[in-house]
């Protein structure tokens, strides 16, 4: 593989993680590693990612799909300029949705779980559950890092959620009526029950 094919995709890595909303400290120091083989220093690999990140969302605020026009965090080019990305306080969450909650008791942010490191988790292609108020959406980054793998489940459409714990992590399957079955690895405990307890508050609205 020449070296302008490796460059070509480190950077589709960075904007693809970019396009997911985080680049966590693990995840960060990976792609230190791999700019340092293709000869980049920390500052250009920042660089790189700021780069990125103003290429997918310029001056525009980053609102979550289905609530754009409320709850909303703007980040603008200073912002994401200051960020350090080696910083465990300041992983980079560009989806973060209000708090306020609807008549039925039910907050309106998007909740989002990663599967965990510390549990054995992929740090490259992580299991992704993220929890709305009508929805379940699962992502996770098939094994190229270019592309990603998603399947949303409709809350009324949700069967049965089951927490599987064993000593490599907990796993998550949310089985539905037709609509597929998500099956999210090596989360921790506590996040898979908190899983569990938001989809089922949101059944019972």
């Amino acid at each position: 593989m020449s070296k302008k094919t490796k460059e070509k995709l480190y950077t589709e890595l960075i904007a693809s993680l970019v396009r997911m909303g985080k680049i966590n400290p693990p995840e960060y120091k990976v792609l230190l590693e791999k700019g340092k083989e293709l000869g980049f220093g920390k500052e250009t690999v920042d660089l790189l990612i700021t780069f990125e990140v103003e290429q997918a969302f310029g001056e525009e605020s980053f609102a979550h799909e289905n609530n754009k026009a409320e709850n909303v965090k703007t980040y603008s080019n200073q912002d994401t300029k200051n960020l350090d990305y080696s910083d465990n306080k300041s992983t980079f969450n560009i989806e973060e949705a209000g708090t306020s909650k609807s008549r039925s008791g039910i907050d309106d942010a998007v909740h989002e779980f990663r599967s965990a490191i510390t549990r054995l988790g992929p740090v490259l292609t992580p299991h992704i559950i993220k929890i709305y108020k009508d929805k379940v959406e699962y992502r996770k980054r098939n094994k190229h890092l270019i592309n990603v793998d998603s399947l949303v489940i409709p809350i009324n459409r949700i069967a049965s959620v089951l927490v599987d714990t064993s000593i490599w992590g907990t796993d998550v399957i949310i089985k539905s009526y037709g609509a597929g079955k998500i099956v999210g690895k090596n989360f921790s405990k506590s996040d898979a029950k908190k899983i569990h307890r938001l989809i089922q508050e949101r059944q019972n609205i």
